[in-house]
């Protein structure tokens, strides 16, 4: 009795998209980093940004994105692509990837964080505590080879 039925599907999930105010001090300044999981991302989640990413540069004839990207890992995740994919890790440092184990909360609160970073992640949880702006990997990956925000 009395319970509402509440559909979440691409309408529902782009209005509430929609909610997130640009929260950075430049409100048209381009974003100088990315931030990919949070939580962190698993193994498989992983290769598929670094062959994403590395792909997308690859056709635009860059050898490396216009801002550092940052990919919350584990330890383990990070051995484990070195060990097993490691033509793709050393392609995906030379992109400006990054793992690192800090996540994206953490960075965020480090003094000064939101008023020099100008950060774009897909992780809602990223997103709602802190300044970073949220966008759909699609949208995402080309934010992170152009350094623009698509108007």
């Amino acid at each position: 009795e009395d319970y509402q039925t509440y559909v979440y599907d691409d309408a529902e999930q782009q209005r509430v998209l929609e909610t997130f105010q640009n929260l950075w001090e430049d409100k048209e300044g381009d974003p100088n980093a990315a931030f990919l999981g949070c939580p962190h991302l698993t193994y498989h989640e992983l290769l598929s940004w670094g062959r994403r990413i590395t792909t997308a540069l690859d056709l635009r004839g860059m050898e490396a994105a216009p801002m550092p990207i940052y990919c919350f890992v584990s330890k383990k995740v990070s051995d484990r692509l070195v060990e097993e994919e490691a033509e793709l890790a050393s392609r995906m440092k030379r992109a400006g990837m990054h793992a690192t184990n800090m996540c994206a909360m953490t960075r965020a609160s480090m003094k000064g964080f939101s008023e020099k970073i100008r950060g774009v992640t897909n992780a809602g949880k990223g997103r709602n505590y802190s300044t970073l702006r949220l966008f759909e990997d699609d949208v995402l990956t080309e934010i992170i080879v152009t350094g623009k925000i698509p108007s």
